[in-house]
């Protein structure tokens, strides 16, 4: 059985996780990391990587970039929460605007920078090497296919429909099904975001 990981004040301000897990973390509760001229970065994920899915929440003014031009060794997606952005990948250029889903598979060069008149709000998440490295036992076909694919196939599978459903359909049917919950926002830390997010 998971034991519930202690919420604990981060250094600088906010709420970060400690340790091995589950927990809830409100990202308006989270740390987050601003610097002029730079995207504000929430972290959602403590001291701690994640082991196999990495998840950020960044805010980008217009002018500002997510990072420098590069690409990763494994995929990374950003789905944008609102606002408008500008995409670069493998040299070209690709307007952004809210709920576009980006998808760079490894060692895509790409970059984004905020492009609207407001602040562009984007998470992007990061699949590492436990899925991917079952991606040749879900299509194998050899000896062993048989037991291997089917387990594989589940596990690739719900890596990447869990994050599709955590941001997309469970809210959606949450706001149908639930529109008289109220919903409450929790205060900022001070200083952890710049003004207008």
């Amino acid at each position: 059985m998971a034991n519930e990981a202690e919420l604990k004040p981060a250094e600088g301000g906010g709420t970060v996780p400690e340790g091995d897990g589950w927990f809830v973390l409100n990202a308006k509760d989270a740390r987050w990391y601003y610097t002029d001229g730079r995207a504000a970065h929430c972290d959602l994920e403590g001291d701690t990587d994640f082991p196999q899915l990495g998840i950020n929440v960044v805010v980008l003014g217009p002018g500002e970039p997510m990072a420098m031009y590069h690409w990763e060794a494994d995929q990374e997606d950003f789905l944008v929460l609102s606002g408008e952005g500008l995409l670069i990948v493998e040299g070209e250029e690709r307007p952004l605007r809210a709920w576009d889903l980006v998808h760079c598979p490894p060692e895509t060069k790409h970059a984004i920078i905020g492009a609207g008149e407001t602040r562009m709000r984007q998470m992007f998440m990061t699949g590492l090497s436990a899925s991917i490295g079952l991606v040749p036992a879900a299509i194998s076909t050899g000896i062993g296919a048989q037991v291997q694919q089917p387990l594989a196939c589940v596990i690739v599978g719900g890596m990447f429909l869990s994050p599709i459903c955590s941001l997309l359909i469970i809210p959606t049917l949450a706001r149908i099904f639930m529109p008289d919950v109220p919903r409450t926002v929790a205060p900022l830390p001070p200083a952890a975001l710049p003004e207008g997010v």
